[in-house]
């Protein structure tokens, strides 16, 4: 007991001092955006264009350059004399809203495809992996909408999911789950619907402010130096095959998601992750029957490895689901059979087959399978050119669609520099800004998702077994440890950068944690048991031994058997005079008795 007792005290005071020194780290959180940019604490970056001073030089010659960059920069209020925005996704288009609403005139809104449909008519491209897919519009994206004041309108194209249905593996009846005590709801649209609501947004309300050149291709760019007050040039070109024109901007937004044209013609530096989970996946076009649940996302994992996702794409009762597979599946390609996809559903995902047509079946199997990005992140600077260009959403962060981050992340990037916009006076000190506080969001953005992503052993390392230990550890002491990553990533008060040092600190918690309880289980168990649970415990393993190799080796099972036979005697005698000094008279009978023996 006294030894228990020291083992026990040793460990809780380790415990409790690295307690202390986590805390201590944990507080270290670097402060949320809108205070960030109130403290205007920020350090601008030279240009690219301006000349380099070496290590130990004169810092004079930094701070009057950029003195001269921010005297040269156009103001915020009023906004350059003109802007080009790259890309007429729903960044792209989200960012035209905010420099718009800003008073800023002679926007320019290029994108190689055509005009978006209107958000009043039902969609027929359901198989055009550029254009539709659905998106989830969680707290993070309703939060950046409602702060344009655009949420309330995008709600009435939205469907709204207020659960889960999902089947294991071998499992013929779903599990269903109603979501509850959630911070804000989740609802679902299609890309192209999100991006028709936007674009009616800015005709009905700033077309003297904002024009559109559809199907016009960026091709290139030219930065003038930042000390002259001169405009940037945009090479474009029509997708029609006309010559190559250009035009002039002051700011180039690039907003083209994961294609990065913009970033690659300005030389920025990408860090990319290497894809070990690489998937494809074929959209599917079906309708549920009336006893089914609308409002549901519906999922399904199976033996072979394919997943099955639906997302409601209507208030109509139609869903596009989503079939993932790993890149070498024999149906992971187009022009494939539509018999051999039909017995692939009815054999793996026998609950939806029937909902899926022989019309939207045989579309399918035709189509092309669209490709899931790969993780990677700006590693240089967002805005690498002072106040000429900076780049936003995808073009800045790529991750998976898995949790619906993807899209809200990008409409959070604009939310957040037209914060800067309005905290600075000059554009290079705005950009500036922006780039010191977004550029760490975006990489820790990128790990988190990344960590949720990995195979085999690694993702239960990385992904189940934290999730496990979250979900467990957080309801018996919430006040210690956080929600699981998921749910932390969700929470529109808190940054990626705060989210990733809090996981950490759990981590680190679960892991002092764990060792405490290792550790005094240890000492337990090796002041309890004694010389014979020992002796014990060796007869245990050696006929163990004995067992198994009786039916693979007849040699070994001999082996064993001998070293069984020899050991017992004197493990037994000694477990007999180990236990107790004073023996009865028929206890020695009995040991002399296994000793002869």
């Amino acid at each position: 007991k006294k030894n228990i007792s020291r083992h026990a005290t040793h460990a809780m005071l380790y415990l409790i001092a690295c307690s202390v020194f986590t805390l201590g780290w944990s507080l270290q959180v670097p402060p949320y955006r809108n205070e960030f940019f109130q403290r205007k604490t920020y350090s601008p970056r030279r240009a690219i264009e301006t000349i380099e001073i070496v290590e130990g030089g004169d810092t004079s010659q930094i701070k009057k350059e950029n003195d001269e960059l921010s005297k040269n920069s156009w103001q915020c209020q009023d906004g350059p004399q003109s802007t080009v925005i790259v890309g007429g996704g729903p960044c792209g288009l989200f960012t035209a809203i905010a420099l718009a609403r800003m008073g800023w005139r002679d926007i320019k809104v290029i994108d190689s495809r055509g005009p978006p449909p209107s958000c009043d008519e039902s969609y027929e491209n359901w198989y055009d992996s550029g254009r539709f897919y659905l998106l989830g519009i969680g707290g993070r994206g309703q939060n950046a909408m409602r702060k344009l004041d655009v949420w309330d309108f995008v709600q009435l194209y939205s469907t709204k999911v207020v659960g889960r249905k999902d089947w294991t593996p071998g499992s013929t009846q779903g599990e269903e789950r109603i979501y509850v005590n959630r911070p804000a709801d989740t609802y679902v649209l299609a890309r192209d619907r999100l991006v028709g609501v936007f674009y009616r947004i800015l005709q009905e309300n700033y077309s003297h402010a904002v024009d559109f050149l559809w199907n016009t291709t960026f091709s290139g760019v030219y930065f003038t130096s930042p000390l002259d007050n001169t405009s940037s040039t945009v090479l474009i070109e029509t997708t029609d095959g006309d010559q190559q024109k250009s035009l002039s901007a002051q700011l180039i937004v690039g907003a083209d998601g994961a294609a990065r044209q913009v970033a690659r013609a300005a030389g920025v530096k990408v860090y990319r992750y290497k894809d070990d989970n690489p998937r494809v996946y074929k959209a599917l076009k079906m309708k549920l029957p009336r006893s089914w649940r609308a409002d549901l996302n519906y999922g399904a994992r199976t033996k072979s490895g394919i997943n099955f996702d639906a997302l409601p794409a209507n208030r109509q009762g139609e869903y596009c689901g989503v079939l993932l597979f790993e890149q070498n599946h024999p149906q992971a390609k187009a022009n494939v059979s539509p018999q051999a996809l039909r017995d692939l559903l009815d054999q793996n995902l026998p609950q939806f087959s029937p909902l899926i047509n022989n019309h939207a079946l045989i579309t399918a199997a035709k189509a092309e399978p669209g490709t899931l990005p790969s993780f990677r992140y700006i590693d240089d600077s967002l805005a690498p050119h002072g106040d000429r260009l900076v780049l936003l959403g995808d073009a800045a962060h790529t991750v998976k669609p898995y949790f619906g981050l993807g899209v809200q992340t990008g409409l959070e990037d604009v939310i957040i520099l037209a914060d800067a916009l309005k905290n600075y006076t000059y554009g290079y000190q705005a950009l500036s800004a922006f780039d010191q506080y977004q550029r760490p969001q975006a990489k820790a953005l990128v790990e988190l998702s990344r960590g949720l992503d990995r195979p085999g052993f690694l993702g239960f390392i990385t992904f189940v077994l934290p999730l496990l230990l979250d979900t467990i550890l957080s309801k018996f002491a919430p006040r210690i440890f956080s929600t699981n990553t998921i749910a932390m990533m969700q929470k529109i008060n808190l940054d990626f950068v705060q989210v990733q040092r809090i996981k950490r600190r759990d981590r680190f918690l679960q892991f002092i944690l764990f060792t405490f309880v290792t550790f005094l289980l240890t000492k337990i168990i090796a002041t309890i048991f004694t010389a014979p649970i020992k002796a014990s415990i060796a007869l245990c393993f050696f006929a163990t031994l004995s067992f198994t190799a009786r039916f693979s080796s007849p040699s070994l099972f001999s082996t064993f058997s001998t070293i069984r036979r020899r050991l017992s005697p004197r493990l037994i005698l000694h477990k007999a005079t180990a236990t107790t000094t004073t023996t009865t008279k028929d206890e020695k009978k009995m040991t002399t008795m296994y000793s002869s023996d």
